[in-house]
């Protein structure tokens, strides 16, 4: 059984009323590990449409705008619009069919995001502000949320952003090999504290 959804979104801005242009998402059994290769395979990934959000009230900023100017070019691609890009009203239910589809409870499934308040307080404020969902719609419940940081924090006593992993093929700023990537991260630091502890039964998620 999947038990465990690790999430990364692409934004327009730093603060929850902003355009959301991309999310991504691995859903895993956490008894079993997983290549990146196949995280990418099986993953969720949906471009959002940023003319619907803005028509909704969402709104882009500038400062976030210079800095993906800096980005490199296959991050880049995804400032462009295309006919294909989702309606932002469709994403709720759109994620929710998925993690049916891959077998998860969303009623009991941990999610996890690199920060516990970015990509979980936008997501959030899309589906209940400018959307009008109730609590118990959300694809996930807010007691099962947690942050990757604060895993490799507690078990190492490190700064995960001297302790990530970097998959051959890896994309910076792609929110689906963002994610990913940041399964993997937690799943390096499980076995590394494991490593530093001796045998033991494996520690869930």
């Amino acid at each position: 059984m999947k038990d465990t959804v690790v999430l990364d979104i692409e934004t327009l801005g730093s603060v929850n009323n902003c355009v959301i242009l991309s999310v991504g998402m691995v859903a895993i059994d956490s008894t079993i590990d997983y290549t990146f290769e196949e995280l990418i395979e099986n993953g969720y990934y949906a471009k959002l449409d940023v003319k619907s959000q803005v028509d909704a009230g969402r709104k882009i900023y500038k400062d976030t705008l210079e800095w993906w100017d800096q980005q490199g070019e296959a991050a880049q691609h995804i400032l462009k619009p295309s006919k294909k890009d989702m309606h932002w009203s469709k994403l709720r239910k759109n994620i929710i069919s998925w993690l049916v589809e891959q077998g998860v409870d969303t009623h009991t499934v941990k999610a996890y995001s690199r920060g516990s308040h970015f990509d979980f307080g936008i997501l959030h404020d899309l589906f209940r502000i400018t959307e009008g969902c109730e609590q118990p719609e959300l694809p996930w419940r807010f007691w099962n949320i947690h942050d990757s940081k604060t895993v490799v924090l507690t078990l190492l006593g490190r700064d995960v952003w001297d302790f990530g992993v970097e998959p051959e093929g890896f994309i910076h700023h792609d929110c689906l090999h963002d994610a990913a990537r940041e399964y993997l991260t937690i799943q390096k630091a499980l076995y590394t504290f494991q490593d530093t502890i001796g045998p033991s039964e494996d520690i869930p998620f």
